[in-house]
């Protein structure tokens, strides 16, 4: 986290069939609306190991729970980040910011 700038980084867990991989990784969570303009990529970490990067993010709101946010952006799995191994996430939290976003 303190290497990186201008990060959301999502944890999901467990086995996720591929048609439901998108719809995990691209989910709604409660992000605070201060920290969304600061957010330039999404690296989500798949047990684990990131798995793919955003970048260009556009936020919306779910419609199901106004207080949750879900977004769109420019996929890859060509990210230099991608199958790096991120240690020593044991917390419950979903998600969390790199610590620039404050």
């Amino acid at each position: 986290k303190k290497e990186l700038k201008n990060s959301l980084l999502i944890k999901i867990k467990g086995e996720i069939h591929p048609d439901e991989l998108m719809s995990r990784q691209t989910g709604y969570w409660r992000i605070a609306e201060n920290k969304k303009d600061k957010i330039g990529q999404i690296i989500v970490v798949h047990n684990s190991i990131v798995s793919r990067v955003f970048k260009n993010i556009k936020w919306h709101d779910s419609e199901e729970n106004q207080k949750k946010s879900g977004y769109t952006g420019q996929e890859t799995d060509e990210d230099s980040l991608v199958g790096t191994i991120i240690e020593n996430w044991n917390w419950q939290k979903t998600h969390t910011y790199s610590d620039d976003v404050d």
